[in-house]
């Protein structure tokens, strides 16, 4: 990781991931092909080092507060996660973590109240523009 980069927990913000999908290995780029006509399969031109596509992944977070808290708490976050451009995103689960992981958009958001306090479920959706590169903490 970078030197001087702050780290954050979406805890800070109240805020647990519910369900976290990670390519852990990403799709090749399409490599040039030619179809000749008057052959058989096709002619294709790789490369001696494989380049692989960015890809979205829809994360599902849950936050738990008290009533009314919520909104503010989300928006905290999602101004967090978009401002900064490229962020790092690491799965304390699987030990793995992904570089240069950008916001998307937002979606989804189903608010539940009881006793007080306020469960708010929604996802959110990360684009991961280097689909290779690991990272630990």
């Amino acid at each position: 990781m970078k030197s001087g980069y702050t780290k954050k927990n979406s805890l800070d913000w109240g805020i647990a991931i519910k369900k976290f999908q990670l390519d852990y290995y990403p799709e090749m780029k399409d490599i040039p092909k030619n179809d000749w006509y008057d052959q058989d399969g096709d002619e294709e031109f790789i490369p001696d080092v494989p380049y692989y596509k960015a890809y979205e992944s829809d994360i599902e977070f849950v936050y738990q507060g008290a009533t009314d808290t919520g909104i503010g708490n989300i928006t905290n976050f999602l101004d967090y996660i978009s401002r900064n451009g490229y962020n790092y995103i690491y799965d304390s689960y699987s030990k793995v973590g992904r570089q240069n992981v950008r916001y998307v958009k937002m979606s989804d958001a189903k608010m539940y109240r009881s006793g007080g306090s306020e469960y708010i479920i929604f996802k959110v959706t990360l684009k991961f523009n280097d689909p290779k590169t690991i990272i630990t903490l």
